[in-house]
């Protein structure tokens, strides 16, 4: 739990150095969020256009609105623009297959980010060179959130996990990130999972609060996204279980971090430090560009307690430059390890 709750004292960047050689100059790489209403994809679009400004190439954006359709016009839309590489963040793959396939097989650089490996996907494109995965430490995050639990209910939790079925990685980072720790680390501990998607988010209030009607002996309520965070505490409060239960969540962004710190239902919240991951998304899709290997990418999380979001300065910019997780000098640092600084 220390090692979740420390700042980070080092960033580990990759030990390679981009061979850049001024081949990235004004290449155009798109960046296709699940959704720009999700709050963290302005993070990391403002620290993406500063990456990508350092090596002289152009970034645009273009919403995934959530919706196969939306994604795949998308997608096409970086084909008939001539990108050399395209970010798919949070978006599973098959919601633009045909189109990703033909962006693969045109030689356009295609990065899957925040969403677990799909190898069945990857073998069926035409050049497995071309496409990678970088699924962040969403898992690591649940397994951080999950072991708080355990750790604070001293391993009698009674937990209501509400799980994104937006697609199999929000799925997967549930049964790969926390219900392996609570099966292994609190065998005494009760699972139950209430189902809630971006379709229905409308609905996620009654939705949670009919599993607490069900399960009254609930004492943990879990968002797996703090995007689900204030509908989640809604169902809480229609329950009348505020004092009952104890909120967690994972993303940490300031809305949440700021119900922490003013003890407003959350009690934890790990978060992925993404002014860092947009660095890290433009390193390797620099790297697929120009046809050099891409390493392990080494993104830092932090979890978030009553305890230390104290020593935090809660702002927009603190968010936007990465300070709640650890120094603020990675730009810098990437920027020498492409050659431009």
């Amino acid at each position: 739990m220390a090692n979740y709750e420390a700042p980070v004292k080092e960033y580990q960047l990759p030990d390679t150095p981009l061979k850049n050689d001024e081949r990235l100059k004004g290449k155009t790489i798109y960046y296709i969020p699940v959704s720009q209403a999700v709050p963290e994809f302005a993070i990391t679009i403002a620290n993406l256009q500063k990456a990508v400004a350092a090596v002289g190439a152009n970034l645009q954006v273009c919403d995934g609105k959530a919706a196969p359709p939306a994604t795949a016009a998308c997608v096409q839309r970086a084909i008939n623009n001539g990108a050399s590489g395209i970010i798919l963040d949070a978006i599973p793959p098959q919601f633009a297959e045909n189109q990703i396939d033909t962006a693969i097989k045109k030689g356009i650089a295609v990065e899957v980010a925040d969403q677990l490996p799909d190898p069945t996907f990857a073998s069926k494109v035409a050049n497995k060179d071309k496409i990678t995965f970088v699924p962040g430490v969403s898992v690591i995050m649940q397994k951080a959130v999950s072991d708080w639990i355990i750790k604070d209910s001293g391993g009698k939790a009674k937990v209501l996990i509400n799980e994104v079925t937006d697609g199999p990685s929000p799925i997967g980072f549930i049964r790969e990130g926390a219900l392996p720790q609570f099966r292994k680390y609190c065998p005494d501990c009760t699972i139950t999972i209430n189902k809630v998607s971006t379709s229905n988010f409308s609905m996620v209030p009654s939705s949670t609060s009919a599993a607490l009607t069900r399960h009254p002996d609930t004492n943990y309520v879990y968002s797996e996204f703090d995007q689900f965070l204030q509908v989640t505490q809604q169902g809480v409060q229609q329950t009348g279980y505020l004092n009952k239960v104890k909120g967690v969540s994972t993303t940490a962004l300031l809305a949440g971090l700021q119900k922490l710190k003013n003890k407003d239902y959350l009690y934890a919240d790990a978060g992925q430090d993404y002014p860092y991951t947009a660095y890290a998304e433009a390193d390797v899709i620099y790297r697929m560009i120009l046809g050099q290997p891409v390493p392990a990418e080494h993104i830092p999380m932090r979890l978030f307690t009553r305890q230390n979001v104290g020593s935090l300065q809660l702002s927009q910019e603190a968010q936007n430059n990465g300070s709640w997780f650890g120094p603020t000098n990675f730009p810098t640092k990437f920027e020498k390890l492409w050659g431009v600084s």
